[in-house]
């Protein structure tokens, strides 16, 4: 099989760039290992060439997280294409999806509020993780830990400096 392997693009790898570029490789390791012709290709050269070539492919595995680079996928797809990791698994990993599919199927996680960064932190519960509640982290403090109220109070800040307008609390 002819394989197009696509890394992740390095803002949706906050800290760990190489991590994820490894991972991929040894994605590639393994199907080169089982006689399949894997081709890398960086989030940051697709382009409407690369589309041709990775349309070609038996397969597309990839580490995409953006909506312009999965409307890549998207149209690969509908060139024929096979996806591996579908745009619309990858769709629902964002925080303030996959929640409501957990919650709409009736399968338990810790309690959450979902809480507008205009607004005060919650005053109880503490310690408590806060997060970027929408799309996919990009940051390494899209993901927070308050020990106190006095804590989330600066992280909400620091959240509504950067745009993020919602948090999950938990």
């Amino acid at each position: 099989m002819k394989i197009a392997a696509i890394a992740r693009e390095e803002i949706h790898s906050p800290c760990m760039v190489g991590k994820d570029l490894a991972i991929l490789e040894c994605v590639i390791g393994e199907l080169t290992a089982a006689g399949h012709h894997a081709t890398l290709y960086k989030a940051n050269r697709l382009g409407t060439d690369t589309l041709q070539e990775c349309s070609s492919c038996d397969a597309i595995v990839h580490m995409l997280r953006g909506t312009e680079k999965l409307a890549f996928l998207e149209t690969a797809a509908k060139c024929g294409a096979t996806i591996i990791n579908s745009t619309a698994a990858v769709k629902n990993c964002s925080r303030d999806r996959f929640t409501a599919i957990l919650s709409e199927s009736g399968i338990q996680q810790p309690s959450y509020q979902v809480t507008p960064t205009k607004e005060a932190p919650p005053t109880a519960g503490y310690p408590m993780w806060i997060k970027k509640n929408k799309g996919w982290s990009m940051h390494k403090d899209d993901v927070c830990y308050a020990a106190d109220h006095t804590d989330a109070i600066a992280i909400f800040e620091q959240f509504r400096l950067r745009g993020i307008d919602e948090v999950h609390c938990c």
